[in-house]
């Protein structure tokens, strides 16, 4: 019997054993298969940027940076920064093309379409190959059509599009070209760029302070300000980890931030939600100005009902959308256009409060002594307006928590001035 008993415990720990086992193997294989899905290679980006080159020698696309990329080569290729989501994003050393009279560090991105729905134009030509002026007017509604639909901004006549998305004259340019169909290689180029949420916000915003300037385009490519986080560009300090003694600066960044939280919410012509509230989605230009780097996680309230489909329901949960926590009409059981928390509540939740389980100390932590517990108080009335830490948040925090968090930080600067003054 006790022969028996020792056979079965020996089997019962074989078994548990040979689970576990398995069961490594496959999360060392998933995260394996994750990380290399989401890595890039420098020669891998070498050899992308050859074929766009290829493609513009060929005459296959144009853009105001292709001569810089191509030809006099005063765009150079540094390094890869990630592929991840279908995204290519490069480094590059930008030579006097991106800012007038000064080398400048700059990103290279695009989208990799394998995998991803890209209907081409197909219009139809001249036997030169030049587009039809029935052709021209198709480019432009479904242009416009694309536009409105996306941003829900109605940029206008064909004239229009090119100056505020292409940022090259159209006329003038295909009267220069030295090869028939110039007209349908631009019109191609920027359906392509249209097709790419990110570049596409980019441009009809571009006069936001905290979109990073778009320097042109080549094909299907754009080139924008690089503005770092430490993160998510692999590169260092990160912003997030700014020292004890560094509090005004982080201050100002807060400030900065919560600047971008009042823009969202009354500059445009109608809200923006941030669904995608991370460290490494931020970042400083030169002039130490806060970017928000994946503009594809801003979505207008009718973008993301549209892309919810008006669901059935039963839980508020079943219409959340990534990070923004939807609302669900419980009779009508559906969706309904309700966000029932706001990005201020986002930013104190997931910025400037630290995070014990990832080690994140917060953008706002070793606050001067003199407003350390007043801050304290206010980061949790503003990240858990219904004192529910811990559990998903559903309630907006309180506009008078935005003004109180905004004259602290003012405060706690010149705080810290007279403390190094007195010191």
């Amino acid at each position: 019997m006790r022969i028996i008993r020792c056979r079965l415990n020996r089997l019962i720990k074989t078994s548990i054993c040979a689970t576990l086992l398995i069961s490594l193997v496959f999360v060392v294989s998933l995260v394996v298969l994750t990380v290399k899905e989401n890595q890039c290679s420098n020669e891998e980006s070498l050899h992308f940027i050859e074929e766009l080159c290829e493609a513009y020698k060929s005459h296959n696309v144009e853009g105001r940076l292709c001569e810089a990329i191509c030809q006099s080569k005063d765009i150079i290729f540094q390094k890869c920064a990630n592929y991840r989501g279908g995204k290519v994003v490069l480094l590059a050393q930008c030579n006097g093309r991106c800012e007038e009279g000064k080398n400048v560090m700059a990103v290279i991105k695009t989208r990799r379409w394998e995998g991803h729905h890209f209907e081409p134009l197909n219009l139809g030509t001249h036997s030169n190959k030049s587009l039809t002026a029935e052709s021209l007017k198709i480019a432009k509604t479904l242009m416009n059509d694309l536009i409105y639909s996306t941003t829900k901004v109605n940029i206008g006549g064909i004239q229009d599009i090119f100056e505020k998305l292409w940022e090259m004259d159209f006329t003038s340019f295909v009267k220069s070209a030295r090869y028939p169909g110039a007209d349908t290689v631009v019109i191609e180029s920027l359906w392509k760029l249209l097709n790419q949420d990110e570049y596409l916000f980019m441009s009809v915003n571009k006069d936001s302070h905290f979109i990073p300037k778009i320097y042109g385009t080549c094909g299907g490519v754009y080139v924008t300000e690089y503005a770092p986080s430490g993160e998510n560009l692999n590169s260092s300090p990160s912003i997030f980890t700014a020292k004890k003694g560094l509090w005004v600066e982080r201050a100002d960044i807060a400030l900065q931030i919560l600047d971008i939280c009042q823009s969202l919410d009354i500059d445009f012509h109608e809200p923006l939600h941030f669904c995608d509230v991370k460290e490494e989605n931020f970042g400083l230009d030169s002039k130490k100005q806060v970017k928000i780097l994946d503009t594809d996680s801003l979505f207008y309230d009718t973008s993301m009902m549209k892309d919810l489909g008006d669901p059935k329901c039963k839980t508020h949960q079943e219409c959340d959308f990534f990070d923004c926590r939807g609302w669900c009409d419980i009779q009508k059981g559906k969706c309904v256009s309700k966000r029932t928390n706001n990005n201020l509540q986002n930013i104190c939740e997931d910025i400037f409060i630290p995070r014990a389980h990832n080690f994140y100390t917060g953008l706002l932590f070793y606050p001067p002594d003199e407003i350390a517990a007043e801050l304290k108080q206010l980061l949790e009335d503003c990240a858990y307006p219904n004192k529910n830490k811990g559990e998903i948040v559903r309630t907006p925090t309180p506009t008078e928590v935005f003004w109180k968090l905004v004259a602290l930080l003012k405060r706690s600067k010149s705080l810290t001035k007279q403390n190094r003054k007195y010191s």
